[in-house]
């Protein structure tokens, strides 16, 4: 799980081979739980659902939807109203049933895997052009943000975008933990010239944010609930999840720990 530093030093090469395999371990075994986890949750709504009043209750509350804010960032609420918009359970996190129901949606093979292809079908389904994205960039974000609006009919105020400052919670509502804020932000400084909105890829993998994690660490660290990749979240979001590896596994996955 090291994610190799933009200025690595060669003798790193090695290591930075030695963590991929790490890497793939780690979120081989994790992701299995998750997509136990998020079966199970899913289940238990489809069975839930006929019954009348609960029924009602959601329907209801789906209808007052509050409009989100097009700020390119896959936050929870944006998640949920993805959710609401391709049936499944509004859980909030960009999980595996949510991915390949959006992939159903769009017309593309349905594996889970937001690459190319799902990004292309989904920038013409919200009549957007397309731009060749690898990933969800901020670009389609806001572009599948205002479609949501639309066809939702999501009219409710907007909620104004949390400030950088460090506040307690995300812009959709998640707590924040920024311990170890100044750390972070020079072993920032040492991967991507604390740039946290970067994505840079090499020969071990493509890398993203200030601290450059791959996909997979930021799925392990809890960051799905703040956007599908860590470039789209901001600072202080990005330090929350890199506290959660940290309880985990210290600064061991950071190539330029040096820096803390």
């Amino acid at each position: 799980m090291r994610y190799t530093p933009k200025h690595a030093a060669p003798k790193q090469t090695t290591t930075a081979r030695r963590t991929a395999t790490a890497v793939a371990v780690g979120a081989s075994t994790l992701g299995a739980g998750m997509i136990v986890n998020t079966t199970s949750a899913h289940a238990a709504t489809v069975s839930v659902a006929p019954a009348a009043a609960p029924a009602a209750v959601t329907v209801k509350a789906a209808s007052s939807g509050v409009k989100l804010s097009v700020d390119g960032v896959i936050g929870p609420k944006t998640t949920k109203a993805t959710q609401r918009w391709v049936g499944v359970a509004q859980t909030g996190s960009l999980n595996l049933t949510t991915r390949k129901a959006l992939q159903r949606k769009v017309g593309t093979t349905q594996d889970g895997i937001i690459g190319p292809k799902t990004v292309a079908a989904l920038q013409k389904k919200i009549g957007i052009s397309r731009d060749g994205a690898r990933y969800l960039n901020a670009r389609t974000v806001k572009g599948l943000q205002s479609y949501l609006n639309r066809t939702l009919k999501l009219t409710g105020a907007a909620p104004v975008a949390s400030s950088s400052g460090g506040g307690s919670t995300s812009r959709g509502g998640e707590r924040l933990n920024l311990a170890r804020a100044a750390m972070w932000d020079r072993i920032a400084w040492c991967e991507s010239g604390r740039r946290w909105g970067l994505v840079a890829s090499n020969s071990t993998g493509t890398y993203y944010g200030g601290l450059m994690m791959t996909h997979d660490a930021w799925r392990i660290g809890g960051g799905l609930a703040f956007s599908y990749n860590a470039n789209q979240s901001s600072r202080e979001e990005q330090i929350t999840v890199a506290n959660n590896l940290y309880a985990q596994l210290g600064l061991k996955p950071w190539s330029c720990a040096w820096a803390a």
